[in-house]
C-alpha cells in the first residue's frame, strides 16, 4: 500500500456529527489498513532475510572453492 495507511478519516453526517455507522466502518477500516501494513513489512523482512542468506551460501561457495555444482558424479 502506498501512502500512510494510518491517515485519520472523518465522516460526519448534515448535522456534523459522526454517526455510529460510519465510525463503526471507518474503525474497520482503520484496523484493516493497519494490519496490511503490518504483513507486508513482515513479507518485506523476510524477502531480504531470504535475499541475505541466498547471496551469503553463494559468496562462500564462490570464495572456498567449495562449488560441486559443475563436478561429475
Amino acid at each position: 500500500m502506498s501512502g500512510n495507511t494510518k491517515e485519520k478519516i472523518a465522516v460526519r453526517n448534515n448535522a456534523g456529527k459522526k454517526t455510529l455507522a460510519a465510525t463503526a466502518l471507518i474503525a474497520n477500516a482503520y484496523a484493516n489498513a493497519t494490519v496490511l501494513e503490518k504483513i507486508e513489512n513482515l513479507a518485506a523482512t523476510f524477502r531480504l532475510k531470504k535475499c541475505n542468506e541466498t547471496g551469503s551460501r553463494f559468496l562462500y561457495l564462490n570464495i572456498k572453492g567449495n562449488d560441486k555444482s559443475n563436478q561429475t558424479p
